[in-house]
């Protein structure tokens, strides 16, 4: 009896595993790095850049100015005037709809793909419903 209890067990197990493997694998294929990332300031988009575009650029927010460094296809904030600086602890992002947001500056910078600026406002416009 002690066989059959053991071996349906290993079965559970080895499918369990197996049934893991299988979604890792379909989340990892199924990330798709964005090309640009958004900046949005109290949320209205301000400016697009390229992931491509290396450099470090100054983000004016409500209290302050937060510092948005893009380097080898990612983007992470690396300084925030804000009080918390919990922006800065978010890491980097390169994934379509990944994000950093910064509540006290109401910065937010959306990893999106290359549709145009009214494409994002439409979508804006659907979520938010009728005022």
């Amino acid at each position: 009896m002690k066989k059959k209890s053991i071996s349906k067990d290993l079965v559970l197990v080895g499918g369990l595993l197996l049934a893991g493997l299988v979604l890792g694998l379909v989340l990892l294929l199924g990330k798709k790095t964005g090309k640009t990332v958004e900046i949005r300031v109290t949320g209205a988009p301000t400016r697009r850049i390229s992931l491509e575009d290396s450099g470090r650029y100054e983000i004016q927010g409500l209290q302050g100015t937060n510092l948005l460094v893009i380097e080898n296809g990612k983007a992470h904030m690396e300084e925030a005037s804000c009080p918390d600086g919990v922006c800065k602890g978010m890491g980097e992002i390169d994934s379509e709809g990944q994000s950093i947001i910064c509540l006290p500056n109401e910065i937010v910078v959306v990893v999106a793909d290359e549709k145009s600026e009214t494409d994002t406002q439409k979508i804006d416009v659907i979520a938010g419903g009728k005022g």
